[in-house]
Parts: C-alpha cells; sequence; structure tokens
C-alpha cells in the first residue's frame, strides 16, 4: 500500500479494513492497515502534508490499535490450541484401531 493511496480514505475505512484483517486472521494486513493510519496521523496520508488527525484522534487511533494487535494475538493462540487439540484427537483415534473379537461380532478398541 503506497502512501499515495491512503490520502483520502477516512480513518472510519482505514478501521474498519483493520478490523476485517484481524477478524480473518491476517496479520500481515493489519500492519499495512496500521501503518496507513500512521502515515494518515503524521503526514496526512500523502508523506509531506501536515497531519490529518487531531491530538484527540490519534490517541484514539493509538488506543484500538493496540486492542487490535492484543485481539489478533488472542485469535492466534485460540486457532493454536484449537489445532494442537485436533491433532491430539487425531492421535487418540488412530490409537484406537477397531479390532474384531473372536467370536463376539462386536468390535474393541486395541490396547
Amino acid at each position: 500500500m503506497s502512501a499515495a493511496s491512503d490520502e483520502g480514505r477516512s480513518l472510519a475505512e482505514l478501521w474498519r479494513q483493520v478490523y476485517d484483517a484481524a477478524l480473518a486472521g491476517d496479520a500481515v494486513r493489519v500492519l499495512e492497515q496500521i501503518r496507513a493510519i500512521e502515515r494518515l496521523a503524521t503526514t496526512g496520508g500523502d508523506g509531506a502534508g501536515p497531519p490529518r488527525l487531531s491530538a484527540e484522534e490519534l490517541s484514539a487511533a493509538l488506543a484500538f490499535q493496540k486492542a487490535a494487535l492484543l485481539a489478533l494475538s488472542r485469535a492466534r493462540e485460540t486457532i493454536g490450541v484449537e489445532l494442537a487439540g485436533h491433532e491430539r484427537r487425531r492421535r487418540l483415534r488412530s490409537a484406537y484401531r477397531p479390532v474384531p473379537r473372536a467370536g463376539s461380532g462386536r468390535i474393541e478398541a486395541s490396547a
């Protein structure tokens, strides 16, 4: 994303894109959008102009940035836990293969 593409974009639009990227778990896109917001805050988005955000807006943007990064971090931890649980269940299922018992017609787990 270039600095020129940040010009004319609203802060709300950029934050909406950060939120969408965080929900998708796309850390690279989250960081790209946050950098675009920082450019907007510090140089007006064009790299040369004055900031387009007031001190209050900048403070709110930084607080939201921190919250978005924390949410992304927690989402990644949750996904890791879910994947580990899935792998553990898969290993347990493969350890208990059905073995026919002679004469009973039932299937038991092998030990």
